[in-house]
């Protein structure tokens, strides 16, 4: 899915629904490593509002979790230092437990 951080500080905020030992493999890019271009930054929290994981990258952010329980979770997608504004792709799998 296509984004875009606009005004700077903008966190744009998705949902999944996920189970018991499934991953969640979130991707956040720009294509571009330029420092003018978004600090891509993917956040992972689960049903209660906790932290489970997070992953910054300049060009391509990639974040995998385990996930502790049922539910809908939420997935935050931002520019890291909330000062830049831009365009990005967001890719969220979920991959089932071995």
């Amino acid at each position: 899915m296509a984004g875009a951080i606009s005004p700077a500080g903008e966190i744009d905020i998705y949902s999944v629904n996920g189970q018991t030992g499934e991953v969640v493999r979130v991707r956040m890019s720009d294509g571009s490593p330029s420092p003018t271009s978004i600090e891509n930054r993917v956040q992972v929290f689960d049903p209660a509002g906790g932290l489970l994981g997070a992953a910054t990258s300049e060009s391509n952010a990639v974040l995998d979790v385990t996930l502790p329980a049922a539910g809908t979770y939420l997935i935050l997608a931002s520019d890291a230092g909330g000062n830049r504004t831009g365009t990005y792709s967001l890719s969220v799998e979920l991959i089932p437990p071995p």
